[in-house]
């Protein structure tokens, strides 16, 4: 096992350590319990039936009927407790895991897929969950039962124990050979089962292609290779358990076997009678710990290679707070871009020593192809991205010295895709804030046209909507998102593409609405489409991660470059 790990685990085990030191000392009453058995059968052969002391036997008989009760309601209490604290640590994980989730950076999801996320919080924690209150547990009871099992052995005849112990190196012998049989094993069913999965994965989303291209038998035939890989993989680890389970029969038979033999030539002598029926109990109790010693072996390998992507993903860097307080923005020059670039991977840079000013109360439009660089801009505004080199500055000061709670509360975005939640409209709006009445939604939904909409439902803004908005219109989402940006009264709006994928009426009712509540507000335009960025102020022309062009619609028409190239090009396009 690895230590490191283990000390990793201490912050969550250390809130229960007096429940856990309350749960190993039942442990050891119930061990002793359990070896204390055998041996009261051994004073009662030797000391009472042998004797024909038939009070003492009354005793031993009760004190073992005692005994039994004890270790039933003992077990009872233990493994209720056991499963308890292993539920709530799993609660505590997966909460630690959450919270780490939401503050992770943008980059971090970029690069993550969304499924092995969803597997650290859900297989991985269940596994290190089994491995701290059931696997560790288990083998702390399983060594603790073996020591005194040996213990036992030796203080009632240390003779016969000795001679017992002569099976132990088989044992190991045998159990070396069974974990190395047993990993490669399994991990070739990990490996096999991985492929199965992304094969599936593939298939599903990939189905209108196989079936337009008549690609079936192929898909059946790499299919059906890795399910026979799986299989074959599977099967060997049958196999080293079918070997392994006999074999350690084989060794415990002969221990009892040489227990009987020993026993039989030092009857009387050196080896009593309850004394071999104590011994043929403790052998078959020694052998069981420790052959759950060995099948808990791969349990603990996988629980430690969740245990490292549990704190691998726990260990992610996390956006630097601030801290400070926003800054007065009561300057001309609200939002100031200097000299910055950026690059999602090394060498591959997207902006390029981008120098510019964006007032306060100016609408300002970024325009470029696809990939020049314009949302990019606005998450790093948003400090969903790092930039680097140069500085983003609000109201004077870097946005990196600014609390990004607060950052980020003077901002609202509207992308081309908006995210909605399980709830009703209302509370996709508000996004299950309780700052907001429900007048206050209600004025922002008619604000932005969304009313109208909604009168064919029933519900209006109660309506119940899934996660991915089924029953809604690309529309409806788009000014439900659009709503829920209005609802904050943001110091700067920043429209993402915002009505590039809506119809023409409901881009006309967005429009309306926009004119509406950018009076007095910094606001970002980003489109593709140039029939949209009409009411800015300012266009900014990016090309290739640069600022080119800047000015009005009429100056960079004017002027008969970039922009004026590509306007002349989506106007064509649609005559």
């Amino acid at each position: 096992m690895d230590q490191h790990l283990l000390k990793r685990f201490w912050p969550f085990l250390r809130v229960h350590r007096l429940w856990l030191i309350v749960l190993l000392l039942l442990l050891l009453l119930i061990d002793l319990a359990a070896v204390l058995q055998p041996y009261l059968f051994k004073l009662g052969i030797d000391y009472a039936v042998m004797t024909n002391h038939h009070e003492g036997l009354n005793r031993i008989a009760a004190f073992l009927i005692f005994i039994m009760l004890f270790s039933f309601a003992a077990s009872s209490v233990f493994q209720i407790s056991i499963m308890a604290l292993g539920q709530r640590l799993l609660m505590e994980i997966r909460a630690r895991m959450f919270a780490q989730l939401l503050r992770l950076p943008s980059s971090y999801f970029d690069t993550t897929p969304g499924g092995r996320i969803l597997t650290y919080l859900t297989s991985d924690v269940e596994a290190v969950r089994q491995f701290i209150s059931e696997g560790l547990v288990a083998v702390t009871g399983d060594l603790l039962k073996v020591f005194i099992i040996l213990m036992a052995m030796l203080l009632i005849n240390w003779q016969l124990a000795l001679m017992v112990f002569i099976s132990i190196p088989l044992f190991l012998i045998v159990t070396a050979l069974f974990r190395r049989t047993i990993r490669n094993g399994y991990r070739g069913v990990r490996s096999a089962n991985a492929q199965l999965n992304t094969l599936v994965e593939e298939t599903v989303s990939g189905i209108t292609e196989i079936h337009q291209f008549d690609c079936e038998v192929y898909s059946k035939e790499i299919f059906a290779v890795a399910n026979r890989s799986y299989l074959h993989s599977f099967l060997r680890v049958v196999v080293a358990y079918a070997v392994y389970f006999p074999m350690i029969e084989v060794v415990s038979s002969l221990a009892l076997g040489i227990a009987l033999y020993v026993g039989h030539l030092g009857m009387n002598r050196f080896v009593m009678v309850g004394e071999m029926f104590a011994f043929f109990t403790y052998i078959h109790m020694f052998f069981r710990p420790l052959r759950q010693l060995a099948e808990n072996f791969n349990t603990f390998q996988s629980a430690m290679a969740a245990a490292e992507r549990l704190f691998t993903f726990l260990d992610e860097s996390l956006v630097r707070d601030g801290g400070s307080a926003l800054p007065s923005k009561s300057g001309q020059n609200l939002i100031e871009l200097c000299h910055l670039s950026f690059a999602y991977k090394p060498n591959e840079p997207v902006l390029k020593d981008i120098n510019l000013t964006i007032l306060k109360g100016e609408t300002v439009a970024f325009v470029g192809v696809t990939g020049s660089g314009k949302t990019t801009l606005v998450k790093l505004l948003a400090r969903l991205y790092e930039s680097n080199p140069g500085e983003i500055c609000l109201g004077g000061q870097d946005i990196r010295t600014i609390d990004i709670k607060a950052l980020r509360n003077e901002m609202a975005i509207v992308t081309q895709e908006p995210v909605l939640f399980s709830g009703t409209i209302a509370e996709n709006i508000a996004l299950f804030s309780d700052h907001f009445s429900i007048d206050q939604i209600r004025s922002a939904a008619e604000l932005v046209g969304l009313c109208p909409l909604l009168e064919k439902r029933q519900l209006g803004l109660e309506t119940l909507i899934e996660s991915s908005g089924e029953g809604l219109s690309l529309g409806e989402k788009q000014l439900i998102a659009y709503a829920r940006a209005l609802l904050r009264n943001p110091t700067i709006l920043i429209l993402d593409e915002a009505t590039s994928r809506v119809d023409a009426e409901t881009e006309k009712v967005i429009e309306v609405a926009t004119r509406k509540v950018i009076s007095g507000r910094t606001t970002i335009l980003i489109a593709h489409r140039l029939s949209t960025i009409h009411m800015a102020d300012r266009i900014l022309f990016l090309h290739q991660g640069r600022l080119e062009e800047t000015g009005s619609h009429d100056e960079l028409m004017a002027a008969n470059g970039l922009y004026a190239s590509l306007y002349r090009l989506q106007r064509d396009m649609l005559i």
